[in-house]
């Protein structure tokens, strides 16, 4: 058992600090859903000290497709004025005295860390809401011949629950799998299921629905259209009627 000289040694080993043109950025203890440490800035403006995340919990929003309303972006202004921090233009700050940086690096850590944690929860609620709009304009459409979340073996035996599974006429064999695409964010992953279910169902079509309300790269699109037929929600309903 290591003591506890040696354990204090271990856990300030993961705090490091290097100059830059912004300031002195230093590693914490904190982490991202992703598993990157939350680095934060320590630099001085007008005479204050300021530490910020450098927008880095914003940037983690953006990189799993969240993109925050103006309500949204209040109610996140409150839950970080609990750490005593800001919230403006994506960063997190908090000016202080020299006295307190270091208790001002773990509020502004943890606040950062906070701002990831409500992106997630809000993209989770988002995926959620969407794959509901569009599996009910499914249903609407195809009626009791459409599973929901229904467990399908690919090729490598693997077991995927696609989002909706439309049955034949005689509610034997599968004619389409559709998945949703709220954010950017599972496309890997459906990419992988697509690519395993068409070697099982080479005679079932594979029908990705984007929500076209937000703007998707070009690259993502091309990509699920390598596996799939790929269609934006608002114009999903010829594609739809077509299965009924």
């Amino acid at each position: 058992m290591p003591g506890a000289a040696e354990v204090e040694a271990l856990a300030r080993s993961l705090v490091q600090a290097q100059e830059t043109g912004l300031g002195t950025e230093i590693s914490t203890h904190v982490v991202y859903p992703n598993g990157d440490l939350v680095r934060v800035n320590v630099a001085c403006e007008g005479g204050d000290v300021i530490v910020s995340d450098l927008s880095l919990g914003s940037v983690y929003l953006a990189e799993i497709g969240v993109h925050l309303s103006a309500q949204q972006r209040q109610r996140l202004q409150t839950e970080i004025a609990h750490y005593s921090c800001e919230y403006s233009k994506g960063r997190v700050f908090r000016r202080c005295s020299h006295d307190h940086i270091a208790d001002t690096i773990a509020l502004v850590a943890n606040a950062s860390r906070s701002v990831a944690d409500y992106g997630l929860e809000s993209k989770r609620q988002f995926d959620v809401d969407f794959r509901v709009t569009v599996i009910e304009r499914l249903r609407n459409l195809v009626g009791h011949r459409l599973r929901e979340r229904e467990p399908v073996a690919g090729r490598s035996g693997r077991p995927y629950r696609v989002g909706g599974v439309i049955l034949d006429r005689k509610e034997v064999a599968p004619i389409a799998f559709v998945e949703a695409f709220a954010t950017r964010s599972i496309i890997g992953d459906r990419f992988m299921a697509f690519s395993d279910l068409r070697l099982n169902f080479d005679n079932v079509r594979m029908i990705s629905v984007y929500d076209d309300r937000s703007e998707w790269p070009e690259s993502d699109l091309r990509v699920l259209s390598q596996v799939s037929t790929v269609v934006g929600y608002s114009k999903s309903e010829p594609s739809f009627k077509a299965l009924a």
